[in-house]
């Protein structure tokens, strides 16, 4: 399936594709040719993971790399200010690595859409296979409303080109090409204004869908009420179901109805609720103390190895992936995973290849046993091998 990427005059972000990968990375021209060298030559995920860490961990670039499009199972992986949306047959799903010292990765099932970067919301040019400067890539199911040219060209830049208020322009992917032009409101309110929402993103929980009038259709009268015309409200089959009163039910209609005054109310409301700041996550109890000397708090769970990955994980369960490199690289590259549950600091081996043994203050080295999580206390010493070696310390 082709993309569709975001062409910039910026050379910040370059899009690299082919017809199962997609990778957008902020790599430097320098290391291009490498990368898109690989690509060219089918590279898997893992090939074009080594090409982009070549340099090691410090001299990485943020990039967002997806792999196994058109498969039952991707495989997607983000570090830095670049992150990926994912459309899937279960919903949408945010994968980025921000806040990571190496990567994030996953493997997400039944992908059918994904944006990568950031849209700016400006012309999308077709990319089938290639390389080029560009601020986001679209795949798959359409992830914004564009009006463009067929040769990819906003009206504004296609003059020559008249194109009525009422008829959408075509994507340039003819196998996406809708029928009319579409655009996704992510407002779960039962009523909606007849501009989309700019913030509007693919996939929403509750999605809105508000076509464009053809030509013949009459004009909306005027009146309080203009800014109903034309809006659907999409409801499963039950809850469109007409049903009679039931016996008893209070005949007074005026009782059940909202007016317009309520339902703009509402939604003011809902928006000051939204532009609330977060709540500040209470600090971390625990931390792990690094060879390097460096902390690593423990408010979510981390798998520490020489090149970590996370599978089969959504969510707030997606774990911290922190790599550490030793003399020999004679540690495996997801080799233990440790967690805060309840007042106590967990550690678990991940099927090492030479096993992991901890020291508990006062007592001998014991060798965990594989995937058994063990409890650990404050001052435990973590010993990978290879000289590696992490310190469980409480703040």
């Amino acid at each position: 399936m082709t993309c569709l990427y975001e062409p910039t005059a910026s050379e910040s972000t370059t899009v690299l594709a082919r017809d199962d990968l997609v990778l957008l990375t902020s790599a430097p021209r320098a290391r291009l040719d490498d990368l898109w060298r690989a690509v060219d030559d089918g590279a898997d995920a893992a090939r074009l993971l080594d090409t982009l860490t070549a340099g090691g961990i410090s001299s990485t670039p943020d990039f967002v790399l997806v792999s196994g499009l058109g498969s039952s199972t991707s495989v997607v992986m983000a570090r830095g200010a670049l992150s990926a949306a994912v459309t899937t047959e279960d919903g949408p799903q945010h994968v980025e690595g921000a806040g990571v010292s190496s990567w994030v990765e996953l493997r997400v099932e039944n992908v059918i859409g994904l944006t990568l970067g950031s849209s700016t919301q400006g012309p999308l040019l077709p990319l089938v296979r290639g390389c080029a400067h560009g601020s986001a890539v679209h795949w798959g199911v359409p992830s914004r409303s564009s009006e463009t040219t067929p040769a990819g060209l906003t009206a504004a830049e296609n003059p020559g080109r008249e194109e009525s208020a009422h008829q959408p322009a075509p994507v340039p992917v003819v196998e996406a090409a809708p029928a009319g032009k579409q655009a996704v409101v992510d407002d779960p309110d039962p009523v909606l204004d007849p501009v989309p929402d700019p913030d509007a993103t693919l996939g929403a929980a509750a999605a809105t869908i508000v076509p464009t009038p053809e030509s013949g259709d009459p004009a909306p009268s005027g009146g309080a009420y203009d800014h109903l015309f034309g809006a659907t409200v999409m409801r499963s089959v039950e809850e469109a179901a007409v049903r009679e009163e039931e016996p008893g039910a209070d005949g007074d209609v005026s009782d059940r109805t909202v007016v317009v005054e309520d339902i703009a109310a509402l939604r003011a409301q809902r928006r000051a609720e939204r532009g609330k700041p977060p709540a500040t996550p209470a600090s971390p109890r625990f931390v792990v103390e690094l060879p390097s000397g460096a902390i690593e708090p423990l408010d979510q769970s981390i798998i520490v190895g020489r090149a970590p990955s996370a599978s089969r994980v959504s969510g707030a369960a997606v774990p911290r992936l922190v790599t550490i490199t030793t003399q020999n690289q004679d540690i495996s590259r997801s080799h233990v995973q440790i967690a805060v549950e309840g007042d106590s600091v967990v550690v678990t081996d991940l099927h090492s290849m030479n096993g992991t043994l901890v020291t508990v203050p006062g007592r001998s080295p014991v060798r965990l046993r594989e995937g058994e999580p063990t409890t650990v206390l404050t001052g435990t010493i973590v010993d990978l091998g290879d000289g590696a070696t992490l310190s469980v310390k409480e703040v």
